[in-house]
């Protein structure tokens, strides 16, 4: 039997029976009076439970409705749990419409390109007080003619290009650097330089600045003259100063043009690595003559290792014209040993880096400029 629900009233099961007793009583005509006062006092009290089961049954049927009736909320109010997103870094404008949701794995985002390393840029090598000093140095390598450095008629200038490698390769008065180690300090400066954009950006940077500096920095030079039998310290006139922007000029060219022979011939580098190599060989075969004297060799094998010495210096001497003849055009004042020292610091640069040959090229080409400059700024109203 089905289990009865407050919210239709009593069961068919009560009424029968409520029915059944009435209908005994009255059939037979023998209700006694108490019986009757007895029910009319139990009457209130049935009404009383009657409204409370119908209360509770209505309270019951309330409940059970609001809980059918309850609206949910729309999915869209439902905050949804966030998806992982790889592309949320890129701005883009919003769809159109809402887009369908994916069923694939949402792409990765785009590979970026390794950062450069993180050191002084180009433009920020060089600074200054590079320039400044560089126009010092070499007003002071200048001696003009008939000084206590120089008894002859011409001006001169002891400037090289090894000194100038010698000195900034060491102090780096006015370059830039993030590292202590100095071969790790130049290599830096290099990468930062070698390139012919930047190189060009440093010219126009300082090339005026550094004519100007140069004339500068000579007149406020001073040297001894000879006078008489002894000599005597005068400062430099402008007559020296014009001299001095003209021999650095020429140097300009020369050493320009240096680097322009290798730039049209870079398997030169070659050539130089060969002639080290043959070097060495020739400080070998001293080393094994000094042995040989040293362990009392007879004459045969000194003679023998001396003939090694011979050898090693010809082929060496050769490796080294060949290198010079092929870097020195006809009308460079260069010695061959300054002429060597700029191949071999070109051939350093380029180890490891063969794409630096367009800023040998470059180097080349900005010499000529600078020695242009200076040559103007030595002519009166140039």
């Amino acid at each position: 039997m089905p289990e009865h629900d407050p919210s239709i009233g009593p069961s068919m099961d009560q009424d029968a029976e409520h029915d059944t007793s009435t209908h005994e009583t009255a059939g037979l005509g023998l209700e006694p009076m108490e019986e009757t006062t007895r029910r009319a006092a139990r009457w209130p009290w049935l009404v009383l439970a009657a409204a409370l089961a119908v209360a509770a049954a209505l309270g019951t049927w309330v409940y059970v409705e609001l809980n059918k009736t309850t609206v949910e909320p729309p999915a869209a109010q439902v905050p949804e749990q966030p998806k992982r997103d790889y592309m949320t870094q890129i701005p883009a404008a919003p769809p159109a419409e809402t887009p369908a949701p994916e069923t694939t794995e949402a792409p990765a985002p785009a590979p970026t390109a390794p950062a450069e390393p993180q050191g002084p840029t180009g433009n920020e090598v060089i600074q200054a007080d590079f320039v400044t000093d560089l126009a010092r140095f070499a007003a002071s390598r200048y001696h003009p003619a008939g000084t206590r450095d120089n008894d002859t008629e011409h001006g001169l200038s002891t400037l090289t290009f090894k000194a100038l490698n010698m000195r900034y390769g060491t102090q780096m008065t006015g370059l830039t650097h993030e590292v202590r180690d100095l071969e790790a300090a130049r290599e830096e400066i290099f990468t930062a330089l070698m390139h012919p954009i930047i190189l060009r950006l440093v010219f126009n940077l300082y090339a005026d600045d550094f004519t100007a500096a140069l004339a500068d920095q000579a007149r406020a030079q001073a040297r001894d003259f000879a006078q008489g039998s002894g000599y005597r310290s005068m400062p430099l006139g402008e007559a020296h100063v014009a001299e001095l922007l003209r021999i650095t000029a020429r140097q300009c060219r020369d050493m320009g043009a240096v680097f322009e022979s290798f730039a049209r011939r870079p398997e030169l580098a070659d050539s130089v690595v060969r002639y080290f190599d043959a070097a060495d060989r020739v400080n070998a075969a001293y080393a094994d003559f000094a042995d040989a004297q040293a362990a009392g060799a007879d004459a045969s094998a000194l003679n023998a290792t001396a003939e090694a010495i011979k050898q090693s210096i010809k082929e060496r001497e050769r490796l080294k014209e060949s290198v010079v003849a092929g870097l020195r055009s006809h009308d460079n004042n260069l010695s061959d040993g300054q002429v060597l020292d700029i191949a071999t610091w070109i051939t350093r640069r380029l180890r490891g880096h063969a794409g630096r040959i367009n800023a040998v090229g470059a180097i080349a080409s900005l010499s000529r400029e600078l020695a242009d400059k200076l040559e103007n700024a030595a002519t009166p109203g140039g």
